[in-house]
């Protein structure tokens, strides 16, 4: 696909991609199956008249939902390739779209600067207008709690902040600042006691979301002049990946440190006695495998890469 900007995982056999040539593709991840091919196209998901933005995948992997620069998203039967139903009511470029724990509710942002709630039939139940981002909106996250009234949306803003908001009515909780630039993501923990966020300013900053202190920063890591692009939470270690304009880092968060660092270039023919100039393309998305054994990395120059974690 053209610049694969966003990547999800339905499942270890099933990845999801979309891109900038307006569609969404289903991956077959199962090397069994592809020949030991890292990944083969199965399905190509036609309908959006713009670039696809971001992918949230349902939480048993049966629905895909994307949004694109085309105003609308989509939801999406992943069995079938089969549009089911669009969401209309941006009036600019959607740029994140999320699911709630329990599917039945949706959550995007975009250029309108807006932040909207939808039910699973393309409803707008609430746009949050208490105390908005003053620019775009480019990332949403929504805590998994198992009590709708106590869910949080958190989002992230090219107004350099982070901030909380009821998923139901759209109250204003939190502003979490801290970024010195514009913020491209923002994720949640699986178990939803930490939330990170990072963006242009170079820097990863882990907020908490329980005790007495929630909504403050635990934790920054300083990455130089990386720009993140985006941020993904390991479903099976309290590991964080960053994709950077230069590659991935990937932190682990008890230790306070990175455990890899690398980057998305081609590998080098070792035939080639001197490489002169070697093109690194950025890493715009990032997305694990269900057993947190694979890194899927979008990447700036329409190829999306595969990574096994060893440790």
């Amino acid at each position: 696909p053209e610049f694969p900007g966003v990547v999800s995982c339905a499942d270890d056999a099933t990845l999801v991609s979309g891109s900038r040539d307006n569609h969404l593709m289903i991956w077959n991840m199962t090397e069994q199956q592809t020949a030991g091919v890292p990944g083969v196209p199965v399905k190509c998901l036609e309908g959006h008249a713009h670039f696809v933005s971001s992918i949230a995948m349902s939480s048993d992997g049966a629905f895909a939902l994307s949004g694109s620069w085309d105003h609308t998203l989509r939801l999406w039967e992943v069995a079938t390739g089969r549009c089911i139903r669009t969401f209309k009511g941006h009036t600019k470029d959607v740029l994140a779209v999320a699911f709630s724990a329990d599917n039945r509710h949706i959550i995007s942002c975009g250029r309108d600067k807006t932040i909207r709630l939808w039910n699973t039939v393309g409803e707008v139940k609430k746009v949050y207008s208490d105390k908005p981002h003053s620019e775009w909106v480019t990332s949403v996250a929504i805590t998994p709690s198992e009590a709708a009234e106590e869910t949080l949306v958190l989002s992230a803003g090219w107004d350099n902040k982070v901030k909380a908001f009821k998923l139901l009515d759209g109250s204003h909780v939190a502003d979490m600042e801290a970024h010195t630039g514009p913020v491209n993501s923002v994720v949640v923990s699986p178990d939803g006691t930490v939330a990170a966020s990072a963006g242009k300013d170079g820097k990863v900053c882990l907020w908490k979301l329980t005790g007495e202190d929630k909504f403050t920063v635990s934790h920054t890591f300083d990455c130089g002049d990386h720009t993140i692009n985006a941020l993904a939470f390991c479903p099976t270690r309290f590991w964080l990946a960053a994709a950077t304009n230069k590659g991935v880092i990937v932190f682990d968060l008890p230790a306070e440190a990175a455990v890899a660092e690398f980057d998305v270039a081609e590998p080098v023919d070792a035939e080639v006695e001197e490489v002169t100039k070697r093109f690194t393309p950025a890493a715009a998305s990032i997305a694990w495998s269900q057993d947190g054994a694979k890194l899927f990395v979008g990447c700036a120059d329409n190829t999306i890469r595969t990574f096994r974690c060893s440790q």
